[in-house]
């Protein structure tokens, strides 16, 4: 040792400077023992999640720890020299940024732990959730196998072999996609299948009903389809529309297919509908079409054998046969259960029957009139001296509209002979023109007085009444008179 003297200036600065040492040293040793312990938390929780070992620098955690409580044991006084405590502070550093390394791979092994962990337990509540649809359209083995794969990552986790949990976990995350596409596809696959059959069995329905409604329309009776034209004409724009649907329509695709189930739905509704129409046209109401014809078809019949008397008076036979054929067109119609051919000829049948009915009738009235008026031309000229010669008769035996004649001899002044028709009376008279005025003149009025029968008698266009002078003669006979 030197006989040299420090000054105090200079001990106290190295006093100085070892104080900040230690105390730096000491704050060093501080933050060691907070990392260890915080250390030590971390790493207990990372080997509860797994057994993983984190190294850093290659240097091993345990060599770590071990040198850790070393610089945090190692006790610094006031005897130590300022460079030992500089030397201890830079060894605590160091220990510091290792420590540092050391717990940032332990967090990021626990952030990857847990990551994995969750992920793996989103995974298994994945396929849970889907596992009835994956059962029903893979089987229960592909969801089996789908769920093995979570305890493979749970022993890689706790192997500490992330990196193939994490493959694991990606091919585990793949295969349950894949198998949701697949499930999907197939579902699809069966719901367009099921559309296709829903489709083809409503086609099956609607061609059903096509063929039965046309073999209804074929039973009923054409009459009956003459009749009821517009129903006819909406059944076959339904069927000519269906047949045509049923024959070009193809199935492209699942839009198509929804298109074409709709139509068909459609179709089926309209062809139902259709079938109640007709079944109301061709049954309920053509039965009650078919009771009116029956009751006036009843009514023509009595009102023909009603007047069967007075038609066969005043219709020549050939009338009468025509009516006759017209009834009998009127019943083999209804017999054939042609309503619109019935009320077309009954129409014809009924105006005919009626225009021979009101002519017979007419007739008829005329000729009662003509019998009284022949009954008093008679008593009137028998009542003036006249002499029948020939009684009241039809000029044609065979038609009761003919004249009925009647002759009378005047005795001095020749024949004269009436012909009453239904509407005038013409006489044919021998009688000189010069008296055959005044006799005729006279059977008017006793005709008009005794019977109350107007008549006027006039001559033809030749005949000119004129006085006779006294002790002229009578003109030639065979005057032509007439009565109006």
């Amino acid at each position: 040792m030197s006989g040299r003297k420090t000054s105090p200036y200079v001990l106290n600065i190295a006093r100085q400077e070892r104080a900040t040492a230690l105390g730096f040293l000491q704050s060093q040793q501080r933050e060691l023992n907070t990392l260890l312990h915080s250390m030590d938390i971390r790493r207990q929780l990372l080997l509860q999640l797994s057994a993983v070992n984190v190294s850093a620098d290659d240097v091993s955690m345990g060599d770590w720890q071990k040198n850790v409580r070393c610089a945090v044991s190692s006790v610094a006084t006031f005897l130590s020299s300022t460079e030992q405590l500089r030397q201890g502070a830079a060894n605590c550093r160091n220990l510091l940024q290792t420590g540092t390394q050391l717990a940032d791979a332990i967090e990021e092994s626990l952030q990857r732990v847990h990551r994995l962990q969750t992920e793996a337990k989103q995974q298994n509540m994945e396929i849970e959730a889907a596992s009835g649809e994956l059962s029903e359209w893979l089987g229960s083995s592909s969801v089996g196998a789908l769920k093995a794969e979570a305890p493979r990552i749970r022993e890689l986790i706790s192997k500490g072999d992330l990196e193939a949990a994490e493959s694991t976990l990606g091919k585990m995350r793949k295969h349950l996609h894949a198998s949701k596409e697949t499930a999907l596809q197939r579902q699809q696959e069966a719901i367009r299948l099921r559309k296709l059959d829903a489709a083809r069995s409503i086609a099956n329905s609607v061609a059903s009903t096509c063929r039965s409604l046309a073999e209804f329309v074929r039973q009923t009776p054409q009459g009956h389809r003459d009749f009821f034209k517009d129903e006819m004409a909406e059944f076959q724009k339904w069927q000519t529309k269906t047949e045509q649907f049923l024959s070009q329509r193809q199935v492209a695709k699942d839009s198509d297919l929804d298109s074409i189930i709709e139509d068909l739905v459609s179709m089926n509704h309209a062809g139902e509908a259709l079938r109640c129409n007709l079944e109301d046209s061709f049954v309920v109401r053509a039965d009650q079409l078919e009771c009116e014809c029956e009751s006036q078809l009843g009514d023509i019949q009595g009102r023909m054998e009603a007047s069967q008397a007075l038609l066969k008076k005043w219709v020549r036979p050939e009338g009468l046969e025509h009516q006759n054929a017209l009834l009998k067109r009127l019943n083999d119609l209804l017999a054939n259960r042609d309503i619109c051919g019935f009320q077309t000829a009954f129409a014809v049948a009924s105006a005919e029957l009626s225009k021979k009915m009101d002519s017979a009738s007419v007739r008829e009235q005329l000729h009662e009139k003509r019998i009284y008026l022949v009954s008093a031309i008679v008593e009137v000229c028998e009542g003036m001296g006249f002499r029948m010669t020939k009684k009241a008769h039809l000029e044609d035996a065979m038609d009761r509209g003919s004249c009925v004649r009647v002759t009378f001899d005047t005795g001095n002044r020749g024949e004269v002979m009436f012909a009453v028709s239904l509407d005038s009376i013409e006489v044919d008279s021998c009688i000189a023109g010069t008296h055959c005025f005044e006799e005729f003149q006279k059977l008017s009025e006793q005709l008009r007085e005794e019977f109350g029968v107007e008549t006027h008698f006039r001559g033809d266009d030749s005949f000119q009444p004129r006085k006779i002078r006294k002790g002229e003669l009578d003109e030639p006979t065979g005057s032509q008179q007439s009565a109006g």
